[in-house]
């Protein structure tokens, strides 16, 4: 009698971009993938908020189409924080939710995370986790700001030369009327040095400086908003497209891995899944480019 093959299935923990890239490269080619996340919504640090008839995008800005088109092809697991990864003594893996082991197994895990959030998780393969050390990440604080009416003008980025603002940029939309939103970026170093800060102080903060720079006096928020990014940004990536250990069964992907941004992050998944496959990856021209005039 002739067995039925099985179809390895594959754990990925974290629905960013490098996740869902690697994810959508697998199920392509007929794998099974089950992805876990502990946000609310897939996507990151593509990150979207919708509140009072304003939209705001308060990661990474303009890629929210290409995450819902990529999180509409797999299966996502939300608000799942896993805690903990084992491997049984027939070479599958197990994830623990909240310290509570579920009951499927997997023939592969991909860490699709911040660099130190995927170390924790890589103490069942530290020859792996070894590399992630050289990594550094820095913190980005942000503001949701909605304004009661348009500034009317016509500029979508402003840059500020300032201890503590760093740039604001004008939500999508074409808004001649009513309410419009702005995302504000703290500076580097305020952001470093305000990271364990309550994120409503922050926003008040960096509204005032918004509010005061653009002379808008008498102008109240009706939303205001904070948020903190702990990784938010990559300052030394770990220098190569992702990490598989065929043997065991697990791989690392991030924007991290390469550079810093949504492109890297998508190329870093994909070259896991090519891994994964045992197939060469198709090269992204763009990020073959950046890299390259990076060095």
């Amino acid at each position: 009698m002739i067995m039925p093959r099985r179809i390895p299935d594959i754990a990925i923990i974290g629905a960013g971009a490098a996740g869902l890239a690697c994810a959508e490269r697998l199920v392509e080619r007929g794998l099974q993938v089950q992805v876990y996340d502990k946000g609310r919504q897939p996507g990151g640090r593509v990150a979207h908020r919708a509140r009072g008839g304003l939209e705001f995008e308060h990661g990474a800005p303009g890629y929210r189409d290409r995450i819902l088109s990529l999180s509409s092809r797999v299966p996502i697991a939300s608000r799942c924080r896993v805690t903990g990864l084992a491997r049984t003594d027939e070479g599958r893996w197990r994830v623990f939710v909240d310290g509570h082991p579920l009951r499927s197994l997997h023939a592969e895990v991909v860490l699709a995370m911040p660099p130190q959030q995927t170390a924790a998780l890589l103490q069942v393969a530290p020859e792996l986790a070894r590399p992630l050390e050289r990594v550094t990440m820095r913190p980005v604080l942000t503001a949701m700001v909605g304004l009661p009416r348009p500034l009317g003008r016509s500029f979508d980025h402003i840059a500020f030369d300032e201890p503590s603002l760093a740039e604001a940029r004008r939500q999508p939309g074409d808004t001649v009327v009513g309410p419009e939103g702005w995302v504000l970026h703290a500076s580097a170093a305020f952001s470093r040095d305000n990271i364990e800060c309550e994120p409503g102080a922050v926003a008040e903060h960096l509204w005032q400086r918004f509010r005061n720079n653009l002379g808008l006096v008498a102008t109240t928020p009706l939303y205001l908003r904070g948020h903190r990014w702990r990784f938010g940004r990559t300052e030394t990536p770990l220098g190569t497209e992702c990490l598989h250990d065929r043997e065991l069964g697990i791989g690392v992907c991030g924007d991290w891995c390469l550079g810093d941004g949504v492109e890297y992050a998508l190329a870093s998944g994909r070259a896991l899944a090519a891994r994964i496959l045992g197939i060469p990856e198709r090269r992204s021209g763009t990020i073959t480019a950046a890299r390259e005039g990076k060095a």
